[in-house]
């Protein structure tokens, strides 16, 4: 039960908070090894400008970043040139200068979602993707640094009065273990 008032020393300081049963739901099928990640949406980078500054690309900015993407590799295709190839990524530097000089009528958000390199892996996943490097990791990289949470059962409540819900241990871990 949620009170109103509590001391800062009692127990129940910080038992109960409005995120209890939250749940989340994948918004597309999640590969294993793919980190989890929660979207805050646009408008939490706005109101932060004061600590990342303007420059931070949008969803929308990585969209128009993804079609100028496109646009490049279908040139680089039209003149059957292979995205590896020294003439495509000059195409690439070239469009990439050209919008980096008209920031005045294009969006510098947009330019920092542009890629360095135009890459088989940027056309086929996007700049968004492209923006966050190792979002996946391999099974072997998995099983030496990951962390897995199926050593605690959480439970409606504590067995601690006013406590709240609680963690539960389900296997023994050692002084120091990283929960």
């Amino acid at each position: 039960q949620w009170k109103a008032s509590v001391e800062r020393n009692s127990i129940e300081s910080g038992a109960y908070s409005q995120y209890k049963n939250m749940t989340f739901q994948a918004s597309q099928d999640i590969p294993a090894g793919h980190e989890i990640m929660v979207e805050y949406g646009d408008h939490w980078f706005r109101a932060r400008e004061y600590a990342f500054g303007q420059d931070i690309p949008l969803s929308q900015d990585y969209e128009k970043a993804d079609d100028i993407v496109q646009q490049a590799a279908r040139e680089c295709n039209d003149t059957s040139m292979s995205l590896e190839s020294d003439e495509c990524q000059e195409l690439w530097n070239t469009t990439r200068a050209s919008y980096a000089a008209n920031t005045t009528s294009f969006s510098s958000r947009v330019y920092s979602a542009l890629p360095e390199i135009l890459t088989l892996s940027v056309v086929e996943n996007g700049s968004a993707r492209h923006s966050v490097p190792n979002v996946v990791r391999s099974i072997e990289w998995l099983q030496t640094h990951g962390k897995c949470l199926d050593n605690l059962e959480l439970r409606e409540n504590s067995t601690i009065p006013h406590a709240g819900s609680g963690a539960f241990a389900t296997r023994f871990l050692k002084q120091k273990s990283i929960v």
